[in-house]
C-alpha cells in the first residue's frame, strides 16, 4: 500500500462535509492532486502541527475531521497524542501514513524504520489506536471509525515512496485559508 492509495481511500470514504487537514509537503500535494476541494486544509508550513489544527477544528465544529499525517511529523509533535486523549472529540480521526521515512526532506529514515511502534505509543497515551498493513484493512478501519465515531489513530504502514510525484498545491497560504473559511461558512 502506498500513501496515494491511502489518501485516495480517505477522499473516497470521507463524508462530503468532512474536514480534511493534511500534513505539509507530499500529503498535501497528493490530496490536492487526488481530490481537491475547499474543505481540505493543505498545510504548507508548520511541520508536525496538522493534528493540532485538526483537533482544534474537531473541538469547535460538528463535522468529522480527518488528519493525514506522516510518521516523521508525528514524531516531531508527539505531544499531540496526550492532548488528543485529554479532549477526545468523537468526530476526530488521526491517520498516520508510516513509510519509515521523512519524505519531505529526502527520505531519511525515521525511528519507525527501526521498530518504534506509533500505535503502541498512542495507546499508551490513552488513545484507541491500531496498525494496518493493507488497503483493505485501512478501509475497514476508516469505515469502523465512521460507524463508531470515537477518537481514533490509525497507523497505515506504507511503501517508502509514492508511485508518482504530485505537483505542488496551486494555492497560496492565504488562498487556502480563505477558501477553507468560506467552505465553513465563517
Amino acid at each position: 500500500m502506498n500513501r496515494q492509495e491511502i489518501i485516495q481511500a480517505i477522499a473516497d470514504l470521507a463524508p462530503n462535509d468532512a474536514l480534511i487537514v493534511s500534513n505539509i509537503a507530499d500529503a498535501s500535494f497528493e490530496l490536492c492532486m487526488l481530490k481537491d476541494r475547499p474543505r481540505n486544509f493543505y498545510m504548507l508550513g508548520s511541520f508536525g502541527l496538522a493534528p493540532s489544527i485538526g483537533l482544534g477544528l474537531a473541538l469547535s465544529r460538528p463535522e468529522k475531521v480527518i488528519v493525514i499525517n506522516g510518521d516523521g511529523a508525528l514524531l516531531y509533535n508527539f505531544g499531540c497524542l496526550p492532548t488528543e486523549h485529554r479532549y477526545a472529540p468523537d468526530n476526530f480521526l488521526h491517520v498516520v501514513v508510516d513509510n519509515g521515512a521523512h519524505g519531505a526532506t529526502g527520505y531519511q529514515p525515521t525511528a519507525t524504520s527501526a521498530g518504534v511502534d506509533l500505535a503502541a505509543a498512542a495507546a499508551g497515551c490513552g488513545l484507541r489506536a491500531k496498525i494496518v498493513q493493507s488497503l483493505h484493512e485501512f478501509k475497514k478501519a476508516v469505515l469502523g471509525w465512521l460507524a463508531d465515531s470515537s477518537p481514533t489513530l490509525i497507523v497505515a504502514k506504507a511503501e517508502e515512496k509514492p508511485p508518482q510525484a504530485a505537483p505542488l498545491v496551486p494555492f497560496s497560504g492565504p488562498q487556502i485559508a480563505a477558501r477553507f473559511k468560506q467552505a465553513l461558512g465563517s
